[in-house]
């Protein structure tokens, strides 16, 4: 798959899916990372400049620059905006939180992310700012948060103006409770993973009560761990063709291919070779997708 075609696909992402849902009326303006945390917008801007010039060359010197700035006063003020937020930075000494602002410069560089209009770019990188939002890694790992971060996606997003239809109100927190929960014990694994025996509820539940782009992201967010888009990183509860084909249209599939292709950057901005020869397999792995909107 060339990546010329992947980025025309990437601008797929705020398509015209149909619902059968009613859009709430008198919703907010949708409000971007630069109008609700315009200092955190500001940040990873530098930090993206910092890493395109080489004034930032590691991960190292990442992590040193977002411990000055995300000092405790201000992981207050972005946890009021951002439920959740505090809790994720406070597993494994912030690893989470280095990681996103890692993603986020990953994403400001990525083609299919340029190739977007401003409004699509808007609903990208809150998808990518929230995707680790309920994580709560043991020993680098967690395998059940991609439901949970969804969940809080569809808390988050529309008290920042995202559009819900009239089901909103009398169906979230049943989704909501459903989605954080949505967890399993995998005997052979010996782990906690997603239950992807609830995703068809889940999914479900999306349609009904978000309106777009709101359905889009939070479907994203609970699919990004559901393909192995490396082979030397399988996911751990992956979806079967069939649940694919069930569970991405053309709208989630553009998001989560720039979502997987940012979060692999969060883990290898630095190391260039091995992260273009990522960016090649995750663009071939999407390409070849039973649902792949690419042929």
């Amino acid at each position: 798959m060339k990546v010329h075609a992947l980025v025309v696909i990437a601008g797929l992402l705020l398509g015209t899916t149909s619902t059968s849902a009613q859009l709430v009326q008198g919703q907010a303006k949708a409000s971007s990372i630069a109008e609700a945390l315009p200092e955190v917008w500001r940040f990873i801007q530098k930090l993206t400049e910092d890493v395109n010039t080489g004034a930032i060359r590691s991960t190292e010197e990442l992590t040193k620059r977002c411990r000055e700035f995300y000092m405790p006063k201000r992981m207050a003020e972005i946890d009021r905006i951002l439920p959740g937020w505090t809790h994720m930075a406070s597993f494994e000494d912030g690893k989470t939180l280095w990681h996103v602002n890692e993603a986020m410069a990953a994403l400001l560089q990525l083609d299919e992310y340029r190739s977007m209009t401003p409004q699509q770019q808007t609903v990208q990188q809150w998808i990518v700012l929230l995707h680790d939002v309920a994580k709560e890694p043991a020993d680098g790992r967690d395998h059940r948060h991609c439901f949970r971060s969804a969940a809080q996606a569809g808390r988050i997003m529309p008290r920042l103006g995202y559009p819900v239809t009239v089901a909103y109100a009398s169906e979230f927190q049943d989704w909501f409770s459903l989605t954080n929960t949505a967890t399993r014990f995998d005997e052979t694994q010996k782990m906690q993973v997603q239950d992807n025996r609830t995703l068809p509820q889940i999914l479900g539940g999306v349609r009904r009560i978000f309106a777009e782009p709101t359905r889009t992201a939070v479907s994203a967010i609970a699919l990004h761990q559901s393909i192995t888009s490396l082979a030397a990183w399988p996911v751990k509860a992956p979806l079967t063709g069939d649940e694919i084909k069930a569970s991405i249209d053309k709208d989630v599939f553009a998001a989560l291919l720039v979502l997987t292709l940012a979060d692999t950057g969060g883990w290898n901005l630095f190391d260039r070779s091995t992260l273009d020869s990522m960016y090649k397999e995750t663009r071939e792995v999407f390409g070849k997708l039973p649902r792949s909107f690419t042929r």
